[in-house]
């Protein structure tokens, strides 16, 4: 069965996206915590009212981390710890509300021709997250590492196995993938295999990025879904869409295109999408 996540954009949309988790028996995707206004803000009266609200909710609660201006593979030493600092600090959020996966942007910068790039960013990437995965997994926290800009998978895919643990792992955006990249989503699944272990699921169409219900783009879901029945272990999907109209009657039409064209089987609670 397909381990299905919904996405909850701001703080603005929570009530609503948490009482449609709850109704039908999704987990949660939070992005409350992922601006730094919110970090250097009101962040703990935030997580108290969270808390009351989450009493009740069964299912798993994943998290975006913060993103703008994150450069954990910065030259400048002063850069890389404030990274850490919010890393750490989002960390914190997560153990309080009980999360159980995290998602991190990778800072890979497509516009940087020098031949040694792809290398150091490897080498940055590896050790900035080896000193805090095992913070996250003290706390049963899986860090997964979120394809943007990257152009290839298989820079993303070398720094989690130089990491080597199974609290680092990767997230596909599908989108960014056929948006960024030279390569398809499904083959990004080929390449990532093993290491894939959430995805983030929306359409574009190659020429922006726009987080498209899936059927709006150019994506073949056909292959990208084959090509994940080959894992070992199906990752968790979170719908992450958004486009135009209302945000969640998007999901909503993006969960009824994933069962109509047999993408979901399996799922229970089909009368959502109605």
């Amino acid at each position: 069965m397909v381990e299905l996540f919904v996405q909850s954009a701001s703080h603005r949309d929570f009530d609503e996206t948490l009482a449609f988790a709850k109704a039908h028996k999704y987990n949660l995707e939070l992005h409350s915590f992922c601006y730094s206004d919110t970090l250097d803000g009101n962040w703990k009266e935030l997580v108290s009212e969270y808390k009351k609200k989450l009493r009740d909710f069964e299912g798993s609660l994943a998290f975006h981390g913060v993103f703008i201006g994150m450069e954990m593979s910065s030259l400048d030493k002063k850069i890389v710890a404030v990274c850490k600092e919010r890393v750490l600090q989002t960390l914190d959020i997560i153990r309080e509300l009980g999360g159980s996966t995290v998602v991190f942007h990778s800072d890979y910068n497509p516009l940087i021709e020098n031949a040694n790039y792809p290398e150091r960013w490897i080498s940055h990437q590896t050790e900035f997250w080896k000193e805090i995965v095992p913070i996250a997994q003290r706390d049963n926290i899986l860090i997964t590492f979120e394809n943007v800009n990257d152009t290839s998978p298989k820079t993303l895919n070398e720094v989690i196995n130089r990491v080597s643990s199974p609290f680092f792992k990767s997230v596909l955006v599908t989108g960014h993938a056929n948006h960024y990249s030279g390569s398809k989503p499904e083959q990004w699944v080929d390449v990532l295999g093993d290491n894939l272990a959430y995805i983030r699921l929306n359409d574009s169409d190659g020429v922006t990025d726009r987080n498209l219900v899936p059927g709006k783009g150019n994506i073949s879901w056909t292959q990208f879904f084959n090509r994940l029945s080959n894992l070992a272990k199906y990752p968790p999907i979170c719908i992450g869409v958004g486009g135009d109209g209302d945000r969640l009657d998007n999901i909503k039409e993006s969960i009824r295109y994933l069962i109509d064209n047999g993408f979901l089987n399996g799922r229970p609670h089909l009368e959502i999408a109605q």
